[in-house]
């Protein structure tokens, strides 16, 4: 079940220190630095995050099952955006489809990743 691989990723048994970046659609810039929302743009996560994984959802989103998980899970995590495990991300305001989200990801992800060699 979803709940129980984040609750094993977040103990960090076998991930290797690697980020599991959950995409999502919503989160804004502005929610992100006032501090209301767990949704960082993805850029901002990336930028101390090499060793990521990404979990993009499916055509049609997220279920609300699921979204409700990643509240949850994502609200009760303490410490700063940079030491978690798990975190929540926005790949901007428009709604994609699940092959261009991917793209977008591993885009941003690439562009970060370059930029920083």
């Amino acid at each position: 079940k979803l709940r129980d691989i984040l609750e094993i990723w977040g103990r960090n048994d076998d991930n290797h220190n690697r980020v599991l970046m959950i995409c999502r659609e919503r989160g804004s810039d502005e929610e992100a630095k006032s501090g209301r929302s767990k949704v960082l743009p993805i850029l901002q996560a990336l930028r101390s995050n090499r060793q990521v994984a990404l979990l993009v959802g499916p055509e049609g989103g997220w279920s609300l099952e699921e979204e409700t998980i990643f509240d949850d899970f994502c609200s009760r995590l303490d410490g700063e955006d940079e030491q978690r495990l798990i975190q929540c991300v926005s790949l901007g305001s428009s709604v994609l489809r699940a092959e261009t989200a991917c793209m977008i990801a591993v885009g941003a992800w690439a562009l970060m990743h370059d930029s920083n060699n």
